[in-house]
């Protein structure tokens, strides 16, 4: 960043908001942005008593100064004793607007409530007449805020935004692309077609969202779009708020990367908008896609592609594209176990393991590595899956994989996963570990859970923002290593706990074989669990198995399952 001499800043505003705030004073939050701008804070309430008329001392204040910044909320604020038609606040607008400074403008949105006491009645249509004057009529640049903290942004934001056109003329080269991960070329198997559907969709939409479970290859996919878009683009690691995400891009975009993460990030937007549209902004493992909003604010005309977990869909704006990530298919994924210099012959035993990984390239990749190991062939490594207790524990899946930019391990993303969830959720959810490897009615998940109503409305939306769960109209899957790292980080309890409300959601079923028929395969599932896990004279285990015989015997007898089952004549 080229220094600058500090400019004089005027802060316009009413006594209200040096009173009140969240945390801070909403005149702290603004002049700790005045300062981290460099530059210098004037303020009317820090003068003493002067011997010129109020409204000539007020006009000479305001330009003497460089840049002008009103904070304006629903009050009135004092009148001036020589001019009586006019508020100090707007006789500051007006001798700034005449004396043609640059000034910036931020509403307290309608909505918040900082504390204070309301409008005073004999004024309120004055001000109401000001801030429409304002929005509509002066022509100035205005932004809202709710709390202190984003007056602080959008302060600093546009102190820095004015200095831009000589950080930007002055700035190091941008280096494009910096810290992308390298393409796989002919080793990136079974996504071709993804990678060409999402460069198209970028040139037709201004945001495409990559989402999937853990380990479903989605930073590699982005990477490889990148590398086919043939553009000047960046690359960003998630983060929790959209200001550390920006910080990180200084490096790439040439500006000052010495200031505080604030100072970094806003000048990064300020350059970020200099670029052409056809630059592509990459964020890679977005936490949570209700930044989303927030990061295209900052970035101006750029493309933005962002790879999550997220599944929150309904978060995006409008005309977002999103696509879901995925596992590969059965033959993509053969082929890719293939492709990392497996040399048997025959692909039966590769077709048995792939199932067992649940497609999923990350997983797929390490135990490509355990196939590469001299002496180890797919026969053993499907021995040793089937005499494994459970799949996320198989030794290759503790390691990172080797081929490909994710170092971090099967078991650790999965594991990782679970353990973002509040503890009380992983409570919850203890009996998804029981699920069979298909999708199960919303209504069959509640039931497992005890969640209904609002309580498995939220349980959902928790599930999505890490795809623990994914949803399909009225159905919701896990992926079958999810299942695997639930039952592998349970408490003891778990089944004990999860017996009853397997065994309550059937026997509500025994009247219902139509619905039982959607639901048979997760029963049946839990029974295989109950029999691998429990002494075959227990008696719950013994109940639960007689109503599970009940529960087909009456689908068997059920005349719309006869029907179904006769061939048309």
């Amino acid at each position: 960043m080229v220094a600058h001499a500090a400019r004089r800043v005027f802060l316009s505003h009413t006594r209200e908001f040096r009173e009140y705030g969240d945390g801070q004073t909403f005149m702290a939050a603004a002049e700790a942005a005045v300062s981290e701008a460099r530059d210098a804070i004037v303020d009317m309430a820090y003068f003493g008593a002067q011997d010129k008329q109020p409204a000539a001392f007020c006009i000479e204040e305001v330009q003497a100064c460089d840049v002008y910044v009103g904070i304006i909320g629903p009050w009135y604020g004092s009148v001036i004793p020589d001019r009586p038609d006019l508020s100090y606040v707007e006789i500051e607008f007006e001798a700034a607007t005449e004396r043609g400074l640059p000034h910036y403008v931020f509403l307290l949105a309608d909505e918040a409530d900082i504390g204070a006491p309301p409008p005073i009645a004999a004024t309120a249509d004055r001000q109401r007449a000001f801030r429409s004057r304002l929005l509509n009529d002066s022509g100035v640049i205005t932004a809202r805020f709710s709390t202190a903290d984003q007056l602080r942004h959008e302060i600093f934001k546009a102190l820095s935004s004015h200095t831009s056109s000589s950080v930007t003329a002055a700035s190091a080269p941008v280096i494009a692309w910096l810290g992308r991960p390298p393409t796989l070329g002919a080793g990136f198997v079974g996504r071709e077609a993804l990678v060409d559907g999402i460069r198209d969709a970028l040139t037709m939409s201004r945001i495409v969202v990559a989402f999937g479970e853990p380990g479903s290859g989605k930073s590699q996919l982005a990477a490889e779009v990148s590398h086919h878009l043939g553009a000047v683009g960046f690359w960003a690691q998630g983060a929790p708020t959209a200001e550390p995400m920006l910080a990180s891009l200084a490096p790439a975009l040439g500006v000052d990367a010495t200031g505080s993460a604030l100072q970094r990030a806003a000048l990064v937007a300020a350059r970020l908008h200099s670029m052409p549209s056809e630059t592509t902004l990459v964020i890679d493992n977005l936490e949570s896609l209700d930044l989303v909003n927030t990061i295209l604010k900052e970035i101006g005309a750029v493309r933005l592609l962002v790879t999550t977990r997220d599944s929150r869909l309904n978060l995006l704006p409008p005309g977002a594209a999103a696509v879901h990530v995925a596992p590969l298919t059965e033959e993509a994924a053969v082929t890719l176990l293939w492709s990392r210099g497996y040399q048997e012959s025959g692909d039966r035993p590769l077709r048995e393991i792939a199932r067992a990984m649940g497609e999923l390239p990350l997983a797929l990749e390490s135990v490509a590595i355990s196939l590469g190991i001299p002496g180890t062939d797919a026969q053993d490594l499907l021995a040793t899956l089937r005499e494994s207790a459970n799949a996320i524990e198989l030794p290759a899946l503790h390691d990172g994989a080797g081929h490909g930019i994710d170092a971090t391990s099967v078991h650790e993303a999965f594991t990782g996963t679970l353990a973002r969830l509040p503890a009380e959720l992983r409570t919850r959810i203890a009996p998804l570990a029981y699920l069979a490897d298909a999708p199960a009615p919303l209504a069959f998940l509640g039931a497992i859970t005890e969640a209904t109503g609002e309580a498995r409305r939220e349980l959902i939306a928790a599930l999505q923002r890490e795809t623990v769960l994914r949803i399909e109209g009225l159905r919701g899957s896990v992926h079958p290593l999810c299942v695997a790292a639930i039952d592998a980080t349970n408490p003891d309890d778990s089944l004990a706990r999860a017996l009853p409300l397997f065994a309550r959601r059937l026997q509500a079923l025994l009247d219902d074989p139509q619905a039982f028929k959607v639901e048979r395969i997760h029963f049946n599932r839990f029974l295989h669990v109950l029999e691998s896990r429990l002494d075959a004279s227990d008696p719950e285990r013994l109940a639960y198995q007689q109503h599970l015989a009940t529960a087909h015997a009456a689908l068997a007898a059920d005349p719309e399952s006869a029907r179904e089952q006769t061939p048309p004549a």
